[in-house]
């Protein structure tokens, strides 16, 4: 049967790139625009499909780490905090030592500088550990004081924590970073 409607809706919603899974329904219609009779057409409806949230991704690249079912490191592969505290000494160097204390610039500076501990651990450390930086910071003036304090729950055979106090300029730092082993 020939369509009777100036346009060929069926193409038109076709090349649409927004509705390229289409499906076909057969329908009867009934036009009374052109005449009392009955017209059966098949028409496309656009149907979006949705993608699942798994196949986005590759399943692999998902998992991070092997389920090895070891419940505590191997000997060589233990937290160093010696190497730790040095990897953050270092960088806290870094810092200008003429650096005022403004709080927008500090605020920013702790920012900049816990990604960047971060990743320099990170670098150095193994992938079964997570860490947790927090750096701590405020002006430092005369007969004031800072006290930091925290507590966690964790195994003492191969959690742990590093903590370096620093001054730079008129900022006092305390940085703190927690290792926990995850099977």
């Amino acid at each position: 049967m020939s369509s009777t409607y100036p346009f060929d809706l069926t193409k038109r919603l076709t090349t649409n790139p927004t509705f390229q899974s289409s499906r076909r329904i057969s329908r009867s219609i009934y036009d009374n625009t052109f005449g009392d009779q009955q017209q059966q057409q098949l028409l496309t409806v656009p149907v979006r499909r949705r993608q699942p949230s798994y196949q986005q991704y590759d399943a692999p690249s998902r998992i991070k780490n092997d389920q090895s079912y070891c419940l505590v490191p191997e000997r060589n592969k233990k937290f160093d905090t010696i190497r730790v505290r040095k990897i953050i000494n270092s960088e806290l160097k870094l810092v200008p030592q003429t650096i005022q204390y403004d709080p927008n610039l500090c605020l920013e500076l702790i920012k900049d500088l816990t990604v960047q501990l971060k990743k320099c651990i990170r670098d150095v450390t193994y992938s079964r550990y997570k860490l947790v930086v927090i750096i701590t910071g405020g002006q430092d003036i005369s007969k004031q004081g800072l006290i930091c304090a925290s507590r966690c729950l964790w195994d003492k055979t191969t959690d742990g924590s590093v903590t370096v106090n620093y001054k730079v300029g008129d900022i006092h730092l305390v940085v703190t970073v927690y290792f926990v082993y995850t099977e």
